[in-house]
């Protein structure tokens, strides 16, 4: 579990809420319920700190795909909060790494594409079922901590900072932890459907 940014970096600021105050507590949240169910977690942060103290953003981003690819994690959830010029637009965005990844010459394979498409459709199929949000659905997008974990990963922004109404959400306990239940049930989803080790199909476009 990778709670966004955090230390030096403080990630979306918008409506006085800083993204990484937000991002913690739901990582944290999301650890505990699914300990409670029998997996071990790896947390890439558990506090506000850089996972690569002194280092640069790059620094800290790798830090967090070293952190899932040593452990061999099985799932990587980047639990993130959006932010836009228009306060008005809202909703839920899961993010999963298209075949491209993200350094020149890297490729995920059709695999690793479909897992983190499956893995991505579940959780953000069950936030919008428990939050009621506007669904921005999935989508296939390099990011660095999605574009060569050789691993399941997604990138989840659970609600817009920069809308009042869900800066005001995001940091209410108890919408955080409805926000983490919610993920948690996406991850269940996943190793229920058998995804997780089968191959499900990559969508055409992220190939």
């Amino acid at each position: 579990i990778d709670p966004g940014h955090g230390g030096k970096d403080p990630g979306a600021i918008s409506n006085g809420v800083q993204e990484k105050t937000v991002t913690l507590p739901m990582g944290l949240q999301l650890q505990g319920i699914l300990q409670a169910e029998g997996a071990r977690v790896i947390m890439t942060r558990s506090s506000d700190v850089n996972p690569a103290p002194g280092g640069s953003v790059d620094d800290d981003l790798q830090a967090r795909v070293n952190d899932a690819q040593q452990a061999h994690a099985d799932a990587f959830i980047s639990i993130h909060a959006n932010e836009s010029g228009d306060p008005n637009v809202s909703g839920v965005t899961t993010f999963y790494g298209p075949a491209c990844g993200f350094y020149s010459n890297v490729t995920l394979t059709p695999t690793i594409v479909g897992r983190s498409y499956s893995l991505a459709s579940k959780v953000d199929a069950a936030v919008v079922a428990r939050t009621q949000e506007h669904d921005n659905g999935t989508q296939g997008v390099a990011f660095w901590v999605l574009g060569n974990p050789g691993i399941p990963a997604i990138l989840v922004e659970a609600a817009f900072l920069s809308n009042p109404p869900e800066a005001g959400k995001l940091v209410d306990p108890g919408y955080q932890h409805l926000l983490a239940d919610a993920i948690a049930d996406g991850v269940n989803a996943l190793f229920a459907s058998g995804d997780a080790t089968g191959n499900p199909p990559p969508p055409s476009s992220a190939m």
